[in-house]
C-alpha cells in the first residue's frame, strides 16, 4: 500500500460522495446501523473500562462513526487529506490525524479503551505480514481491559444484496488430507479488485480467510470472537484480553446465526 495511491483514490470528489454512496446507501444502511450498535455496546462496557471510554477509529474516513458518539473521548486516523477534511466538518472539536496504521509510533502503549477499523481498510495492506503488524500495533495501543472491533471481508460478502447469493463464507480450505502427497492444503487469502463505474480502481486488495484473521489476532489477544451481525453475512472480529462480550452481541442480533467456518470435505 502506497500512501500516495490511497490519497489519490480517496480525493476530494470521492470524499464528497462517500457517505451517500456507501454509509447511507440502502444496500449498506443495515450494516452501518449494526456497526453503530456494536460500537455503542463496546463503548458502554462500564464494568470493564474505568470511567469514560477512550476510542480510536483507524482509517476513520469521513468521520461518520465518530460523529455518532459526541460524548465520547475519541480520535480518528486516516491517510487521506480529503477524507479527514470531510471528517472535521462533522467532528470539529476532536483530534483527527493523518497517519499510517502500520506506524506504531502514532500512540503510546495502552492509550485507548476501544479501537475500531471499519470498512475493511486493512485490505489495502500489501501482505499478511503487514496485516499482522497492524493488529500487533492495535494490541500495543489498547488497554489491557479494552476491545478491538474489526469488520472483516469474506468471499460471501461480495455478492451482498443479490437475491439468492450465498450468505456464507466460501471453503478456502481444500483438503484436510491431500491425496497422494498428504498434509493439509488451503487457500489462506484472496486478492480482489473493483473498478467503479466512475473509473476509480481499487486494485488487488487483500482478504485473508476469516479463520486466518482469527488466528492472527489470537497471537496478540486472549479472546477473539467472530460475530455475524447482518443478514447478508457481514462478520467482524471482537478481540480482547479480558472476558468476551459475545453474549451481549448475540442479544443485540438474536436472528443472525453465529459464524461457522466451513470445513473441507475429506
Amino acid at each position: 500500500m502506497k500512501p500516495e495511491h490511497v490519497q489519490s483514490l480517496y480525493g476530494p470528489g470521492y470524499a464528497a460522495g462517500y457517505n451517500t454512496a456507501f454509509i447511507d446507501d440502502p444496500l449498506f444502511k443495515g450494516k452501518t446501523d449494526a456497526e453503530v450498535l456494536i460500537l455503542s455496546t463496546l463503548l458502554n462496557t462500564g464494568s470493564s473500562l474505568t470511567g469514560s471510554a477512550r476510542w480510536l477509529d483507524l482509517a476513520c474516513g469521513t468521520g461518520y462513526f465518530l460523529s455518532k458518539f459526541p460524548e465520547t473521548e475519541r480520535t480518528g486516523v486516516d491517510l487521506s487529506d480529503a477524507m479527514l477534511c470531510k471528517a472535521r466538518g462533522i467532528n470539529p472539536c476532536i483530534p483527527l490525524i493523518q497517519g499510517d496504521l502500520r506506524n506504531r509510533k502514532l500512540f503510546g502503549r495502552g492509550s485507548w479503551d476501544v479501537i475500531s477499523s471499519m470498512w475493511w481498510a486493512y485490505s489495502y495492506l500489501d501482505t499478511i505480514r503487514q496485516i499482522k503488524k497492524f493488529i500487533r500495533n492495535v494490541s500495543f495501543w489498547l488497554t489491557q481491559e479494552g476491545y478491538f472491533f474489526l469488520p472483516i471481508a469474506s468471499l460471501g460478502n461480495f455478492g451482498c444484496g443479490v437475491k439468492g447469493y450465498p450468505k456464507q463464507d466460501y471453503p478456502y480450505p481444500l483438503f484436510s488430507s491431500l491425496p497422494v502427497l498428504g498434509g493439509e492444503l488451503s487457500i489462506t487469502a484472496i486478492h480482489w479488485s473493483w473498478k467503479e463505474a466512475s473509473g476509480s480502481v481499487h486494485e488487488h486488495l487483500l482478504a485473508p480467510h476469516p479463520e486466518l484473521m482469527r488466528s492472527i489476532a489470537l497471537e496478540y489477544f486472549k479472546t477473539v470472537d467472530i460475530i455475524r451481525y447482518h443478514e447478508y453475512g457481514y462478520i467482524g472480529l471482537i478481540c480482547s484480553n479480558s472476558a468476551s462480550k459475545l453474549s451481549a452481541m448475540r442479544e443485540l442480533f438474536p436472528d443472525v446465526a453465529p459464524y461457522r467456518p466451513i470445513t473441507p470435505e475429506v
